[in-house]
């Protein structure tokens, strides 16, 4: 049932788990596809998508700040800085 998944999306996404969070929100837009409703599976979708880049933005700025952190302390070569 695509409405539970949705709820499962929403306790993964309250608990900061978002990349489960969009992979429940994926196949709850698929069952509503199925079931003929597209306006909810879009909706869906939209939630998906938007769960995974709050994921890659949380981890890139993770990371991002580490790299400052050691350029920062100037031992650092430009080289080692890149991503």
């Amino acid at each position: 049932d695509a409405r539970r998944i949705e709820h499962a999306a929403a306790q993964f996404a309250d608990m900061g788990a978002l990349l489960w969070a969009a992979e429940a929100e994926s196949a709850a837009a698929s069952a509503h596809r199925e079931a003929g409703r597209e306006a909810s599976a879009r909706s869906a979708a939209a939630r998906a998508v938007n769960s995974s880049l709050v994921a890659r933005n949380n981890l890139v700025r993770k990371h991002w700040s580490n790299v400052r952190q050691l350029s920062s302390q100037g031992s650092a070569e430009r080289s080692e800085l890149m991503l």
